[in-house]
């Protein structure tokens, strides 16, 4: 019997995801020994408190097992409305409850469903979106991340006319610009975008609702305003220095070299090859920072968190804090230094120009075996050089609409907000499942 790589094998193989420019993918005789395996659950937790789509896994499974492609497409899609993109970016937290976790072994539900997604599209068993009875209502969404696709997706089916109104050139915000292409391949999301406008799903790329269109314009043209930006605004250290050249948000570097493989700019504006970079902050963006700058040959990249080392102090720091396996799987780079539990102070250099920053270390108080607060350790003032960094800490809520006096998400009023605009920060598949709940009250709304 052929061994099956194991799920962190499958999951943090830098090697395979770096220089492939794809994830591992399964055979088909893995994906039919693993499904064979699901079957024999006693208890599954997989589809209920693992999966934010509430996903039918078993069902899913079972028909794999089968080679029942049709069924087991048709099943993923009755609650996944994009199944080849979340299967490649979710971090699958079903596989974390799998009853066969228990063994250390979980199946491998991530990759299992990004082959089903693979094979629907290979053998053309995806169709364009249908209608039920039309409400001859139109919906305005602002914004064509996945939040964004997702409601206009299921509010599209629910019988409503869709106009996506985005300020981009190309849709699918973080999909499309923050995420590296090497883990989420461009085409893939085009595919998608075109199965809508070929359902009949209108986008109108270019325009910034807020500047070229007036939010009040909208609400009097649709029957529904949708908004589903996202949380476009990094979160910031400000300290002495910060105003330095060559100090960006890794949402610069990652949508600058996005643009160039999506051929939008011909060359990178930020050019980290054989440069000493600093990436602050050890969660998702942090990790694509780091799998990037490993890609295009930094000379030497450190990586600073604030958070205790999880490993270490023997905690579990939980995403969006820390991607904590992500930190397991880099120690064999020669040219990567991890730094726990330190603050940043200042950032200096010359002529303006970035030359590096200095940090202190800190003692961290712990209660339930999780870092609560922190004291400053003294004299522990050290300094690091680099020609870049970049800060990943996170992203603040939105505010757009406050700012604008827009009453929305109420009783009387036709704007509404889903994803992370409504939640803060999340995880794609939540912002997903968070729009998909939003389109039925807008259903509910509209029709009364």
């Amino acid at each position: 019997m052929k061994n099956i790589l194991t799920t962190q094998e499958i999951y943090n193989n830098l090697e395979n995801k770096l220089f492939n420019n794809t994830d591992v993918s399964l055979t088909h005789e893995e994906v039919h020994i693993l499904t064979r395996s699901c079957t024999n659950c006693g208890i599954p937790y997989c589809h209920g408190i693992g999966c934010a789509l509430n996903n039918l896994i078993p069902e899913i499974n079972d028909a794999v097992r089968l080679e029942h492609w049709q069924t087991a497409w048709d099943l993923l899609s009755i609650t996944s409305p994009m199944p080849e993109i979340i299967s490649r970016v979710c971090p699958a937290h079903c596989e974390q409850v799998c009853t066969h976790n228990m063994t250390g072994k979980p199946i491998m539900i991530k990759q299992i469903e990004r082959f089903v997604s693979d094979k629907a599209f290979e053998l053309n068993l995806v169709s364009n979106y249908t209608q039920i009875e039309s409400s001859n209502k139109n919906i305005a969404i602002v914004g064509s991340g996945p939040a964004g696709l997702s409601a206009a997706i299921e509010l599209f089916q629910m019988g409503h006319n869709i106009t996506i109104f985005e300020k981009e050139k190309r849709a699918g915000g973080l999909l499309q610009y923050g995420i590296p292409n090497f883990r989420l391949n461009k085409q893939i999301i085009d595919n998608r975008i075109q199965i809508m406008k070929d359902s009949g799903i209108e986008f109108i790329f270019n325009t910034n609702i807020g500047k070229d269109i007036s939010i009040k314009y909208l609400q009097k043209r649709f029957h529904a305003v949708v908004f589903a930006i996202g949380c476009p605004t990094p979160k910031n250290i400000n300290v002495e220095g910060r105003e330095l050249k060559n100090i960006y948000f890794a949402l610069d570097l990652l949508s600058d070299y996005n643009m160039v493989a999506n051929q939008e700019k011909q060359h990178q504006s930020i050019n980290i090859k054989d440069k000493d970079i600093i990436i602050i902050g050890n969660a998702g963006t942090g990790q694509d920072c780091l799998e990037l700058a490993l890609k295009y040959q930094a000379k030497h990249i450190t990586l600073i968190d604030i958070l205790p080392d999880p490993i270490n102090q023997n905690i579990d720091i939980k995403w969006p804090n820390i991607n904590n396996t992500f930190t397991k799987n880099i120690s064999n780079y020669t040219n990567i230094t991890q730094l726990w539990g330190k603050n940043i102070k200042t950032f200096h250099g010359d002529n303006g120009i970035l030359s590096g920053l200095t940090y202190t270390d800190l003692d961290w108080v712990y209660e339930n075996n999780m870092p609560i607060s922190f004291t400053e350790k003294p004299n522990t003032k050290a300094t690091i050089n680099a020609d870049y960094v970049f800060i990943a800490i996170g992203y603040n809520k939105c505010n757009l609409l406050e700012k604008s006096g827009i009453i929305y998400d109420n009783i009387g009023s036709n704007i509404f907000t889903c994803g992370d605009m409504k939640s803060g920060q999340s995880l794609v598949v939540n912002a997903i499942a968070n729009a998909k709940d939003v389109a039925i009250n807008i259903n509910k709304y509209l029709r009364g």
